[in-house]
């Protein structure tokens, strides 16, 4: 009998489904709370490798050399725009490996981060601190490379953490949860591979080392492919707005008026550093700009009548629901290697006004 009962009820539940009883899934574009979008590496203090480059606040040096300084920053939004920083309260691990999230929990037993992180061979594992973010200065190393290919001897340098907006729950109840295998609920584990480069840069750097390097079989829009930074987000252009005609372009972070049932379509605009060439060439012997390793995702908060991302997701058209008073769009962007940026427009209802 139990058996028939099961049975019956399992049947039940899928005939409920199909009904359309089932819970909606939410799109995997909409926030409705707390959510973890990406994390964001940037080098905040520059060693003395590589070519000097002019400072650029709006676009960070997203590629790290050895004795550089590198720091950790989680983009989280909600319901009510971008978490502050200040807000966010992490645990954080860094290692010498591509993957270590296993290390998080051993947090309290691992030896604090003193001085660098050796990218080469070291086999180090340390704790980076608690806080909002985290930072870690890399090291060379002390391993005998020798003759060899590449692959044998990547540097590998890796921060993961885990937390929460601060007190909701916390990094500690967030940690405990991990260990006991609990729902982790509100908290987020993160983890971010630090990216090294340029190869040109660093090969040369080993160089001196006095070890010799194989490139044969490296390409060449490898090697000289510069130093890596973050995509700007400072600019969209906006159509649909009623007091203009055409698309009007604004400033990331800006609100916009919007009548309900109104649709827009917003194209993210790369700044003009973004846009300018450099010296890549495909394996086809086309010229690639920095603008074609772009790609974005878009997120929004609200029940919108219709989301759709365009393209290769640089524009978004929607439809701002008559129910909605203010909702947030958010726009991520990422560039082939692994750079990521946030920017946001904060869209408000007329009849709210």
């Amino acid at each position: 009998m139990s058996r028939v009962i099961a049975l019956g009820a399992a049947w039940g539940a899928a005939l409920a489904n199909l009904m359309g009883c089932a819970p909606e899934i939410t799109p995997v574009w909409k926030v409705d709370g707390v959510r973890d979008l990406a994390s964001q590496i940037v080098v905040t203090h520059r060693g003395p490798l590589g070519d000097p480059l002019p400072d650029d606040p709006a676009r960070p040096l997203h590629e790290a050399l050895p004795f550089d300084t590198v720091r950790v920053t989680p983009l989280l939004v909600n319901t009510e725009g971008p978490v502050p920083t200040d807000d966010l309260e992490f645990r954080w691990v860094a290692c010498d490996r591509i993957v270590c999230t296993e290390a998080l929990l051993e947090f309290d037993e691992l030896p604090p981060c003193d001085g660098t992180l050796e990218l080469l061979g070291a086999g180090q594992t340390c704790a980076a601190g608690e806080g909002p973010t985290a930072e870690i200065t890399l090291g060379a190393g002390e391993v005998e490379l020798g003759t060899t290919a590449l692959a044998a001897f990547v540097p590998t340098a890796t921060l993961v953490g885990i937390g929460s907006v601060r007190g909701e729950p916390g990094a500690a109840e967030c940690q405990r949860r991990l260990e006991e295998r609990a729902p982790l609920g509100e908290c987020f584990v993160l983890h971010q591979n630090v990216a090294v480069g340029p190869l040109s840069d660093f090969l040369d750097f080993i160089r001196l080392q006095g070890f010799t390097v194989e490139t044969e079989d490296i390409p060449e829009s490898i090697l000289l492919r510069p130093r890596n930074l973050t995509p700007a987000v400072e600019q969209f252009s906006v159509e649909g707005l009623a007091e203009t005609p055409g698309p009007t372009v604004v400033q990331m972070g800006s609100t916009l008026r919007v009548t309900p049932g109104t649709t827009l379509t917003v194209r993210y605009l790369p700044s003009d550093s973004d846009l300018e060439p450099f010296e890549v060439v495909a394996s086809d012997g086309t010229a690639l700009t920095g603008s074609d390793f772009l790609q974005g995702r878009w997120f929004a908060t609200g029940d919108h009548e219709s989301f759709d991302p365009i393209g290769r997701l640089s524009e978004v058209t929607l439809t701002l629901s008559a129910f909605e008073e203010t909702s947030f769009l958010y726009f991520l962007v990422r560039d082939s290697a692994g750079s990521v940026n946030l920017g946001w427009l904060r869209l408000q209802a007329r009849t709210s006004l």
